[in-house]
């Protein structure tokens, strides 16, 4: 704080802003270590101050020009945005944007900044523009600013999804001799690592993928993917899933999820679908389409993490693995049996709170019979995952 108010009187000692030498020093302090430690002392006031700021801006507008000359302080402000915007679109491509990220940044930043309310103050003390003329400066930067949340809505609700929908490659012809035992839906982090322990034992199979982003990088790293939307039956029929034995479903967007298994299980109900669910909420929605192979994403992962921390705390291999199997075997009960009561969300609150009752009862009554935890070295923490 005393490096900003030290900067702050240096600019006003020498003819400029106090508010200029403030934004100065916290340009000097951007990139010290000091930085987290300041904004979390300045937090508390930011929203006060902000908008104490907008109200000094505001009550400063001079509105009534909006009704004097409307048209030149629209056209100015439509062209402040304009000139700010054909600027700003190359540069973001010379930085390396897409068109996309060019167009979404010139929008953005079409306005003219909060910063200039205190150029206008400054040019109107030191005599260089009139009174009138700050007002009107005023009023266009403010209706820029509040012009410019408007023009981003547009551009993300109805710009970019025409232009996605011109631009959209048609999907991948699958070859005619592709005769796969699996059809994967999703090839990202967990379709991919199916593929490849499929790969490894010689079990041929089809993997689909929505992004034809993704699609090209699996491709870059020598593996085959084909780009398509699994809840298209043309698409699951050219990838012979009616002659596969299994589909894995192992897309992460719980509405695609959900319309590729319903495709699935309507047409193809003689395979066997194992799917990904991202929560419980997904598993359910799953389970309502008769999927009875569910992994939940992050499940086994925390099971594993869960394990971990309690070797780490002391406890030993085999009491580890005892309790995470015995919380393993009792949350899969709870959500059979949340699945019963999933759309009566006081029955499915109240079966949670039975759970936790039921889970710490469980595990008291084992409580004087299991031996003290004993330590863990490193050694017997490595050796238990081998």
């Amino acid at each position: 704080m005393l490096v900003v108010l030290s900067v702050a009187l240096l600019m006003e000692s020498v003819g400029l802003s106090m508010t200029l030498g403030a934004f100065l020093a916290g340009v000097l302090l951007a990139d010290s270590e000091y930085r987290h430690e300041i904004e979390a002392s300045i937090e508390p006031f930011k929203g006060l101050l902000l908008g104490l700021f907008f109200i000094a801006v505001g009550m400063s507008a001079n509105l009534g020009l909006f009704i004097s000359h409307p048209m030149a302080v629209i056209g100015a402000a439509i062209g402040l945005m304009i000139l700010k915007a054909v600027i700003l679109f190359p540069i973001g491509h010379l930085s390396g944007d897409e068109t996309e990220g060019s167009r979404r940044l010139a929008v953005l930043l079409c306005h003219a900044g909060e910063f200039a309310f205190v150029l206008f103050n400054v040019a109107l003390a030191s005599k260089v523009i009139s009174g009138e003329t700050t007002d009107f400066l005023i009023v266009v930067v403010t209706l820029s600013m509040a012009l410019t949340p408007i023009l981003f809505l547009f551009n993300e609700n109805v710009v970019t999804p025409r232009l996605k929908a011109q631009v959209v490659p048609k999907f991948d012809a699958i070859p005619e001799q592709e005769e796969p035992r699996v059809v994967i839906a999703g090839f990202g982090r967990v379709g991919q690592i199916v593929g490849r322990v499929l790969n490894a034992r010689r079990v041929p199979f089809t993997a689909l993928d929505i992004s034809a982003d993704q699609v090209d990088t699996v491709r870059r790293f020598g593996r085959q993917a084909y780009f398509g939307d699994a809840s298209k039956l043309d698409l699951l029929r050219a990838a012979k899933l009616e002659q596969a034995e299994i589909f894995v479903l192992a897309i992460d967007d719980v509405p695609s999820s959900i319309r590729s298994a319903e495709t699935v299980r309507k047409h193809f109900p003689h395979i066997t679908v194992i799917a990904r669910a991202r929560n419980r909420f997904h598993a359910h929605k799953l389970m309502e389409l008769g999927v009875k192979l569910i992994d939940r994403e992050t499940y086994l992962s925390s099971l594993a993490i869960a394990q971990d921390t309690l070797m780490a705390a002391g406890f030993s291999d085999v009491d580890a693995r005892d309790t995470v199997a015995r919380f393993r075997r009792h949350d899969e009960e709870v959500l059979l049996r949340q699945f019963a009561v999933r759309q009566d969300e006081d029955k499915l609150i109240q079966t949670s709170k039975d759970a936790i009752a039921e889970l710490e009862s469980l595990f008291d009554q084992d409580r004087d019979t299991v031996a003290e935890p004993r330590t863990v070295s490193a050694a017997d923490l490595a050796r238990s995952w081998k």
